[in-house]
C-alpha cells in the first residue's frame, strides 16, 4: 500500500464485510473498496454509498486454475456464481474439465467442499471464503486472487472519484458564496416545492433562518405563493410576503436540465429596493394546468405493479373514459397524470379537480363555468369551468364519488352530450376532453344505497383501472423506503440505510395510508435520524409516531430518569405520561421493561 498511502486498509472475511464498512462509514469514510461477494454485500446493505468493485481478470483465473491443477485433479469449482461463471469460462480456454458447485451464502460452503471430496475432487477452487473453509477441513485448496494490477486499477478509479467530489464541492462552495453575495435574496425551490439554496440576503429580508429554511417546504416562507403557476412560466413578477401583502417583491423563474424543469429560482428585494427584476412588458402565458407525472416516476418492481403500469399505458393509447379505484395513497392522480402524458394529449392541459374539496355550489360553477351575474358574488367578466379549460386535453376529476346528486345529474348530462352550459346562459359551448375520475370509496355499496348514480358510474367506468394497495405488493417496500428516504435526504448528506430488522419492521407494516404514509415515514427518518444505518427499534418508534421533532437527543442516556419524571408529574398515571414524553401508552410499557422498572 506504499503507493495509496492515503487508503485505509481493513481486513477481513465476508461475513464480516458488511460490520467493517458500516463501522468505517460512522468513522466518515465517503468511498469502500472491495471485491467479489463482500462486494455485493456491501452494495446491497449500502446502496447510497460510492463503491469500487475490483475485477478479477482472466490472468487471475488463469493463475488460480493452473495453480489447482499442478495440485491434482479432479478440480472442484466452489464459489458465489459469478466467480463460478468467470473459472468455467477461462477453463473452457485450457481445455480443463472443472466440477461445478455454486454457492449462494457462506454457511453453504462446508458442507459444499465435503460433497464435492465425497465424490472425487481433489481439490477445490474459488473464493477466500472458500479457502478458509477448505483449511477449516484440511482440504487442498486455491483461492482466486485478484491481481496486483486489478487493485491499483480499483484504488485509482476511488481516487479519481476522491478528486472529482472534491472539486464538485469546492465548486460548489465558491457557488454559495456568490450566492452569499448577491444584493438580492435568492431562494433556489426543487421541483418537490422543497427550498434547496436560500442566501444571506433572503434570510435577513424574510427573517427566517437558514437552518429553518432549508429542506424545508417553500410555504415555510410563502403561504400564498404559486409554486405552480412559477414552475411553468418563463418569468413571473410575484409579490412574496409572508403576509400576502407587496413589502417583497421579486420574479420567479423556471430552472431546466436537458429540457426537464427540475426547480425554481426566486430572485427578490425589499419594495422600494428592487432593480428591474422582472422584464418590462415581459408576458405570463400558460393556463396552469399542467401534468408533471410519468411511468417512469411510479416505483415499483412488483408483479402487481408492473401489470398495472402495463394496463394504464395501454388506456393511455385510446381515448375513452378511465375510472382509477385505490385506496387513499395508492398513487391515484399519478397515475392519471402519467395517462395524459402517455396519451395524445400530452400537449395539451391536465386539469385536476378535488371533489370533495369544494361544495356544492362552487364545484357546480368550477365545472361548469358561469355569465356575468349569474350569482350574488360573480365576476364581472364570468368565468370558462374546467370542462372548457381542459378542452383537448384531460380533466382528472378526484374522488368524484363525492360530487352531490343534482350535479351528478348534470355531469351525466354533460358527458353524454359532450357539450357545456355555463351557470346563468343558455348558450352551449361543446368541448373535446379525455375524462380520467377516481375514487377510494366502496363503489358497489354506493351504488346499492343508492349514494352515486349508476347510470354515471356506468359512463365513468368504460375501463377500470384498480391500484393495489402496500400490502399487496410488499416486495416494493424497500424500494419505495429507499427511494423516498434519499428523497428527502438533504443534498448534502449521504441517505441512511436500513438493517435487515428495519426492513422487516417496515415490510411488517400495514400501512393503511399506502405510499402516502410511507413517504410521510421517510421524510421522519430523514428529519430525525443521523447515523447511517437506521435500527429496528428506530423505525419501530417513528411508526408508532414516538419519536418527534421535540424529542430530546440525550434521552436514551437518560430514559429512565425522563421516565421517572414522567411517571411523578402524572401521579403514576401511564396514558399521561406516556402523552408527555411523545409516545404511546403501548410504547412505554416497551421502555419500561427495556430497563427493568
Amino acid at each position: 500500500m506504499q503507493l495509496f498511502p492515503e487508503i485505509l486498509v481493513v481486513r477481513g472475511v465476508l461475513g464480516e464485510g458488511v460490520a467493517a464498512a458500516a463501522n468505517q462509514i460512522r468513522q466518515g469514510t465517503e468511498i469502500l473498496i472491495s471485491r467479489g461477494a463482500t462486494s455485493q454485500a456491501i452494495r446491497a446493505a449500502f446502496p447510497a454509498l460510492i463503491h469500487v468493485t475490483i475485477q478479477r481478470t482472466a490472468f487471475d483465473y488463469i493463475s488460480a486454475l493452473n495453480l489447482a491443477q499442478s495440485v491434482g485433479s479432479p478440480i472442484a469449482a466452489i464459489a458465489l456464481p459469478h466467480l463460478v461463471d468467470g473459472l468455467t469460462a477461462t477453463a473452457r480456454i485450457l481445455n480443463l474439465h472443472l466440477r461445478l458447485y455454486p454457492i449462494f451464502k457462506e454457511e453453504e460452503v462446508e458442507p459444499i467442499i465435503l460433497r464435492a471430496i465425497n465424490e472425487g475432487a481433489s481439490v477445490v477452487v474459488g473464493s477466500s471464503s472458500t479457502g478458509i473453509a477448505a483449511a477449516r477441513l484440511k482440504v487442498p485448496y486455491v483461492v482466486v486472487q485478484s491481481g496486483e494490477e486489478s487493485i491499483i486499477a480499483a484504488m485509482n478509479e476511488a481516487q479519481r472519484i476522491y478528486e472529482t467530489m472534491r472539486i464538485n464541492r469546492a465548486e460548489s462552495s465558491l457557488l454559495h458564496a456568490a450566492v452569499d453575495a448577491a444584493d438580492n435574496g435568492i431562494v433556489a425551490i426543487d421541483r418537490m416545492g422543497r427550498i434547496v439554496a436560500y442566501n444571506l440576503m433572503a434570510e435577513r429580508i424574510m427573517g427566517v433562518g437558514i437552518s429553518d429554511a432549508l429542506s424545508k417546504p417553500y410555504s415555510k416562507l410563502w403561504p400564498k405563493f404559486d409554486f405552480k403557476m412559477a414552475i411553468r412560466n418563463d418569468s413571473t413578477p410575484l409579490y412574496l410576503s409572508p403576509d400576502g401583502s407587496s413589502e417583497v417583491a421579486g420574479t420567479a423563474r423556471p430552472v431546466k436540465s436537458h429540457e426537464e424543469t427540475v426547480g425554481v429560482v426566486v430572485s427578490f428585494q425589499e419594495k422600494g429596493h428592487q432593480h428591474n427584476l422582472a422584464s418590462p412588458g415581459k408576458k405570463t402565458t400558460g393556463t396552469g394546468h399542467i401534468a408533471r407525472a410519468q411511468f417512469e416516476d411510479i416505483q415499483g418492481s412488483s408483479p402487481a405493479m408492473q401489470r398495472t403500469v402495463a394496463l394504464a399505458k395501454r388506456y393511455a393509447q385510446t381515448d375513452s373514459t378511465v375510472f382509477i379505484v385505490g385506496e387513499t395513497g395508492t398513487g391515484k392522480e399519478l397515475f392519471a397524470q402519467s395517462i395524459h402524458n402517455f396519451s395524445q394529449r400530452a400537449k395539451k392541459s391536465f386539469v385536476a379537480v378535488n371533489c370533495s374539496a369544494l361544495p356544492g355550489s362552487l364545484l357546480e360553477s368550477e365545472l361548469f363555468g358561469y355569465v356575468p351575474g349569474a350569482f350574488t358574488g360573480a365576476s364581472s367578466k364570468g368565468k370558462a369551468g374546467l370542462f372548457e379549460q381542459a378542452d383537448g386535453g384531460t380533466i382528472f376529476l378526484d374522488e368524484i364519488t363525492e360530487i352531490e346528486p343534482h350535479i351528478q345529474t348534470k355531469l351525466l348530462r354533460v358527458l353524454q352530450e359532450k357539450q357545456v352550459m355555463r351557470l346563468g346562459s343558455d348558450a352551449i359551448t361543446p368541448f373535446d376532453v379525455r375524462i380520467i375520475a377516481a375514487s377510494n370509496e366502496d363503489i358497489p355499496h354506493l351504488l346499492d344505497a343508492g349514494k352515486f348514480r349508476s347510470d354515471l358510474y356506468y359512463r365513468l367506468s368504460v375501463l377500470m383501472l384498480n391500484l393495489p394497495p402496500l400490502r399487496e405488493r410488499q416486495e416494493d417496500i424497500p424500494l419505495l423506503c429507499r427511494y423516498f428516504l434519499k428523497l428527502h435526504t438533504p443534498k448534502t448528506a449521504l441517505a441512511p440505510s436500513f438493517t435487515p430488522g428495519a426492513l422487516r419492521q417496515l415490510c411488517e407494516w400495514p400501512w393503511r395510508g399506502n405510499i402516502r404514509e410511507m413517504q410521510n415515514v421517510m421524510i421522519r427518518v430523514a428529519t430525525t435520524v443521523s447515523e447511517h444505518l437506521v435500527e429496528k427499534e428506530t423505525i419501530r418508534d417513528l411508526l408508532e409516531g414516538t419519536l418527534c421533532l421535540g424529542t430530546d437527543p440525550d434521552f436514551s442516556q437518560g430514559r429512565e430518569e425522563s421516565i421517572r419524571q414522567a411517571l411523578a408529574k402524572a401521579g403514576g398515571k401511564k396514558g399521561k405520561a406516556a402523552a408527555t414524553l411523545g409516545m404511546s401508552r403501548t410504547t412505554l410499557w416497551r421502555k419500561m421493561r427495556e430497563i427493568e422498572m
